[in-house]
Parts: C-alpha cells; structure tokens; sequence
C-alpha cells in the first residue's frame, strides 16, 4: 500500500517559490564572486573600467549603461554597447545630481505613472549610483530598462560599486602618479634633448654596445656626417675608431661604471681626418641605478692645444734666448780684448813671419767666436739692426747670384716674384742672413741635387685666419717661401728644428744656429715663420714680414772714410779692466790722451776735473753704481756741447731700457776691432753734433 502526501496548492506555490530564491541566492553569490575576482586581477584603469562595465552587462543584462569617470580634471563617458570613451560635459541632471551630492538616485516608474513620465521610453527603472572614493566622487554608473527592481541583487551591486570604487581609486591615483611622473619625465627628457641640441659643444649619446641613439647638430657640423649615417651605428666604427680589444676593454669599464669621466682623443670626420678633443663623460643610469649608456659631452681643442704647443715653444725659445743674450755679453767682453790685442800684436810683427804664423790663427779663431755670439744675440733677438724700407723682391733680386754658388750645379734654383713691390721695414743685410741660411740648409737635405724655388707673395690677414693658422696678427705680410725638393723631416724633428745647437748633421758640419739665427732675425723684425715638411716630401719655410705702405726707397748708407788717429782729449768710462786697459793702448798709439774711470761716479768726478780739455766721453751702458746713460746726463749739465761714445756687449733689449738707442745716440757694440773703434771715434770727433 502506498502512502500518499497531500500538498496544499498555496504550498506548494510558496515551495516553489522558497526554491526559486534559494536559486537566485546561489547565482548571485556565485556572479558576485566572479565579480570580486575579475575586478581583483584587473590592471591599469582601461582594464578596470572594462572589466566594471561587462560585470555589470552580466549581471543586468538588457540594461541601458553608462560608466563616468573622472581622471586628469577631465570627465569621461564610456558606453558599454560602443565601447567609446571620450570626454564629456555632465549634462545629465540625475547624474549631476550624483555627483554633486554623493548619493544614490533611483526612479522607479513601475510604480508612479508620475515617475514613468521622467524616464526614457522602454525604461521602467533608472538608478545612478556614485562610487566615492578619495574624498570625492570619481565614477558614476547610470543604468536603466524594464523591471529592474525585481532582480533583487541592488544590495550586492551596492556593494560590488564600493569594492570597484575602491580599486578603481588605486587605479586612478595609481594612474595619475604615473601620468605625472611620465609627464615629468617626458619633459625633463625634452629640455635635457634640448638642452643638447642647442649647446655649442658636441653631444651624443650612447646605449652599452656603443651605439649611437643621439647626437646634436655640433657634433654632425665638426664631424661631416649626416644625422642619419650616425643615429643606430656604432660610435667605433664611424666617429671613434678602435680596434676589438680597444673597444671591449671600454665597453666593459663603460658596463663596470669605471669609464674615465674626463678623456682627450680623436673625432674622425667623414673626410678622413680628425680633430681632437676633450670629452666630459656622464654614465646614464635607468631607476634602479643600472648603467644603461653615456652621454659624452666634448669640446673641440685642436687649435688650443696648436696654440698650446705654440706657446711652449716660444716660451722655451725665450728662455734659451735669454741665456743665450747673457753669455753673449761676457763673450763680447773676451772677444773685444782677444781681437783687440791680437790685432795690435799683429801690427808689430809684420817683420817676423814666424810670429805673424802664430798670431793669425788666434784672430780667426777669435772672429768664429764673434760670429758664434752674433748668431746667438740673433736667435734671442736681441741684436741691433738698422731697419729701412726694402723692397723684398730687389733683395731676393740682388741675392740671386750668390745663392747659385752657394747651391753649386746640382741644385736648380727658380725665383718666383710677387708682380707688384712688397716693401718692408727691415735689415736687408739680417734678410740675407736668412736666406742664405735657409739655401744652405736646402743643399744638404738634397745630396743627389734637387730643385729649391724661391717665391714672393702677398697674405692678408684677418683675425680668422690668424686664428685658423695659430699665429700672427691681422694686417698685411709679404711672404717668403723656400721650398727644396729634399729628403723632409719628421714631426718630432720639425718641432725642434729652430732650437739653437740642435742639428741633424754630422759632429763638425754644423753647430745648429743658423735656423736659430733665422727664427731670431725674422722675430725681431716683427714677422713670422713657420716650417712645413714630410718625409720624403721636402721642406718649405715661409716668412711673413709686415707690410710698409709704399715709400721712396733710399738706397743703403756707404761709410765714409775717414782717418783713425788724433790729439784730442778723451774720458774712457769702462768697468771690465782688460778692455778698458785695450782701449785706452790703441787710443794712445793713435796719439789721443785718455782720461780713463772704472765707474760711472770716477767718470763724472774726472769730467768735472777737466771739463775743458775733454773732447769726447766713451762711456759703457751698464756700470756698476751709475749706469752710462746716467753718466751722459750728468756731464751735460755740467757742458752740453759735450760729445759721447756709447759702447756695451750686452743685448739690444738691454740697451734700450737705458734709453741710448731710442735717444739717438752714437753706439758702437763690443766686440770691436780696434780700427772700427778708432774711426768711430774720428767720426764723432769730426761730426758737428754732440749726440751724433
């Protein structure tokens, strides 16, 4: 027998019913969990927004929805059936409403006509729920459609809204710090490029392989090269050439972070050649502190360091120079009482040919010396000349003939002229010096016989080139150029080949001062010179001599002959004993009488003594105590008509500190041969002016 239940129908309904619920209770948890984790693993707002907007197309399908957010001070609107985000006005009263005062609005029109009538058509329910976060409203949802308010699941949206409001928070403060700080750095990148781009030193940065990611216009002007042919290349293989070792060796001190900050080398160009320069070098490191390349900033130093070079040469030649003008002074000291006396000695034995044998050696001797100090004093620049207007092209003219003879018939020489007169202030006799200096040193570089040309050209020049070609100063030169056909020289030989005693050639064919005595000559007429040369290529040397604008050239001065001997009285003021005792022997052979002081104070004193009979006052420049200049002035006062002699072996530079060249004043230089002194003497003696 089988038992039966009776349900009654009402029952039955709500069981059902209860059934129903207990469905929807699990469905909802089970969308709200997928809810929690899919908006969980959303990241970056896009995807959080999307991910918002499909959970609730899910869980309310059928709905009409829009999500507002609000990021960078702008709103957005997001439909979910489009999928377009764009910015937008709030012009949703409702959704204004929320906004504004942070609290859910819902219309239900289901249950008030009244209510239907604020609602879109097909729309029964409209909710605007806000998500507040952050101290204010960042997002609001507004949804409508039919029937919503039977599903039953607005407390489990509710709460869904405020656990995505609180991770799209994150997401939106997380974004805006990041927005911010790539707007940060997107704008320190733009001033730092800029920043390089407009710098007027070279740029250019590099990755850890050495390739090139960027490099400004000034690196592109120095190098040649295009932006393109260097953007993605390798730094070695264009710009800075190094061998495989080179390159892995600073490739890993660039990784190690042991890249020397400060580096001087060379930038080769796209024509082959390079410059040098000085480079400051920056490691770029990303934000953990890991070396991502280097950024070398370099400034172009070739002509600073031509002009550096320069000027330690110059600096040396000046220092040598100096030496060289101080031990030229006692030298002319010796040599004015070796000449002296040995040409008195020569005199007396004419008669014995056997002691004439022996005395003609020492002055030859004596006059090497006196060459060999002259060459000094000209090296150092410090020798008197006696410039006047010459015509380059007459002395090269004039010259010609003895610089074939020098040169002898293996060597050709060819002269190239300047069409128009270059006229210079200078010491034609100092001019073939150099020349004749520079034809010599010509014949020995070519042993097989050649060809040296001599050419004469006009070079203006302006501050650019002065400073493109590390010398001289703006103005007009004429240029001297001796070019040989010879064997060159290296760069290490070129850099010293001016310096005095230094030479190439065999111990006794050369004591190395005529290039010395070259460079001196052409310094102290206010030029310049320069030597360019290869090996195997020849040498040419250029003088630059400053132009004179065109005067009436005189031709030079013949002495005159006069008698050496006298009666007269004459003051010798001279502190060196043996050339004042050799002075006053060949003035007394000639039949003067001679008042003679070892100081300038003795020397005053006497002229006073006999300030009537004295004819003439020899006086040395530099004395101790009071010097001849001072000398001069006194006895002046003392008689002003009186005549004087100046004489001294030290350098011009000296003498006319004392201020006896500039005033004019008759000077005779040591050594001196006792005939010249004794015409210098008649001379002054004869001439009808005191000074002279």
């Amino acid at each position: 027998m089988t038992g039966q239940i009776s349900i009654d129908v009402d029952e039955l309904a709500r069981l059902k019913e209860r059934l129903r619920e207990l469905s929807r209770q699990k469905s909802r948890v089970e969308l709200i969990n997928v809810m929690y984790d899919r908006i969980s693993r959303a990241s970056g707002l896009n995807e959080v927004i999307d991910t918002i907007l499909a959970v609730l197309l899910e869980s309310v399908g059928g709905l009409n929805l829009v999500l507002y957010h609000f990021r960078d001070g702008i709103w957005y609107s997001s439909d979910i059936f489009n999928r377009k985000e764009e910015s937008t006005r709030i012009d949703d009263p409702l959704v204004r409403e929320v906004i504004e005062k942070w609290r859910c609005v819902e219309i239900d029109g289901s249950s008030d006509p009244e209510l239907q009538k604020l609602l879109p058509e097909n729309c029964e329910y409209l909710w605007v729920f806000p998500l507040i976060a952050w101290n204010r409203v960042i997002a609001a949802v507004r949804m409508e459609g039919m029937l919503l308010n039977t599903l039953n699941i607005r407390g489990d949206l509710e709460t869904f809204f405020r656990y995505a409001a609180l991770i799209l928070n994150n997401e939106i403060t997380s974004y805006t710090k990041l927005s911010r700080a790539l707007s940060l750095a997107r704008e320190s990148e733009r001033r730092f490029r800029e920043t390089l781009e407009n710098m007027t030193l070279m740029a250019v940065l590099l990755d850890c392989d050495g390739t090139i990611v960027f490099c400004n216009d000034c690196l592109l002007d120095a190098s040649g090269w295009q932006r393109e042919e260097l953007l993605g290349g390798s730094w070695f293989e264009t710009c800075f050439p190094l061998d495989e070792r080179g390159k892995r060796s600073y490739l890993a001190a660039l990784a190690d972070g042991n890249l020397e900050l400060h580096q001087e080398h060379a930038l080769r160009t796209k024509a082959g050649d390079s410059r040098l320069v000085s480079w400051n070098n920056t490691f770029l490191r990303d934000s953990f502190g890991r070396i991502e390349g280097v950024a070398l900033i370099g400034e172009d130093i070739t002509e600073r360091r031509h002009l550096e070079n320069q000027l330690r040469q110059a600096q040396k030649m000046e220092s040598i120079g100096t030496l060289a003008g101080g031990i030229a002074h006692d030298f002319n000291n010796i040599l004015t009482a070796i000449i002296g006396y040995g040409q008195l000695l020569e005199r007396k034995v004419q008669d014995d040919p056997e002691l004439l044998q022996n005395v003609l050696p020492i002055l030859t001797a004596a006059d090497r010396a006196s060459g060999l100090t002259t060459r000094l004093l000209a090296f150092s620049r410090k020798q008197v000349i006696l410039p006047r207007p010459v015509d380059v092209n007459s002395v090269i003219f004039t010259l010609e003939k003895l610089l074939k003879q020098i040169l002898g018939e293996d060597v050709e020489l060819k002269t190239s002229l300047w069409p128009e007169i270059l006229i210079v202030q200078a010491d034609s006799n100092q001019i073939d010096h150099v020349l004749i200096n520079l034809a010599t040193n010509a014949r020995d570089a070519m042993p097989d016989g050649g060809l040296l040309t001599i050419k004469t050209t006009r070079q203006d020049m302006d501050e650019e080139y002065c400073r493109y070609h590390g010398f001289g100063s703006p103005g007009s030169y004429a240029v001297i150029s001796v070019s040989d056909s010879g064997c060159g020289m290296s760069e290490q030989l070129r850099q010293r080949i001016f310096e005095p005693f230094f030479t190439t050639k065999e111990t006794g064919k050369g004591n190395g001062l005529g290039l010395s005595m070259a460079y001196g000559i052409v310094q102290q007429h206010n030029g310049y010179i320069n030597v360019y040369s290869e090996p195997g290529n020849g040498t040419t040397f250029r003088i630059y001599l400053p132009l004179e604008s065109e005067v009436m050239l005189s031709p030079a001065p013949h002495p005159a002959t006069v008698s050496s001997g006298g009666t007269e009285t004459v003051l010798l003021a001279e502190d060196d004993d043996s050339v004042r005792d050799l002075m006053k022997t060949v003035l007394g052979e000639a039949g003067y009488s001679v008042r003679d002081a070892a100081n300038g104070i003795d020397a005053v004193r006497l002229f006073e003594e006999h300030r009537d009979d004295v004819s003439l006052v020899i006086l040395d420049v530099i004395m101790p105590g009071m010097n001849g200049k001072a000398v001069y002035d006194e006895i002046r006062k003392i008689r002003s008509d009186v005549k004087v002699l100046f004489c001294s072996g030290y350098a011009s530079d000296i003498i006319y500190k004392k201020g006896v060249l500039d005033d004019g004043l008759n000077f005779i230089s040591k050594p001196v041969s006792p005939q010249v002194f004794l015409k210098s003497v008649r001379r002054i003696l004869d001439s009808g002016t005191p000074a002279g």
